[in-house]
């Protein structure tokens, strides 16, 4: 089964951009969605194969073990013109023997 494994990569990526709580909160949701969507009987939170249950903890597990390695805060992207990307294009103008402002 892939979904687990395209859900945990999605739960990654939500908890580097937005956060923890984002990752948390995808994570719990993912779950819920495997529990009613994935696992017989479908449409029902009930799971009757034990098999499952332990696939949905171990799923569970790893979301949360990823949610707390993340960051505590979003990570932000630096937005291009910014004061930091002007700084690292004159440094590099000024490497390559370019006139600098």
């Amino acid at each position: 089964m892939s979904a687990p494994i395209i859900c945990l990569q999605t739960i990654i990526l939500a908890s580097l951009f937005w956060g923890r709580l984002s990752g948390l909160v995808g994570g719990l949701s993912a779950s819920l969605t495997f529990t009613i969507w994935l696992f017989p009987p479908i449409g029902s939170l009930a799971i009757h194969d034990p098999v499952d249950r332990i696939m949905l903890v171990a799923f569970l597990l790893g979301a949360f073990v990823i949610v707390l390695l993340s960051p505590n805060k979003s990570s932000r992207l630096v937005p291009l013109g910014s004061r930091t990307d002007r700084m690292i294009w004159r440094l590099w103008d000024a490497r390559r023997g370019r006139d600098v402002e």
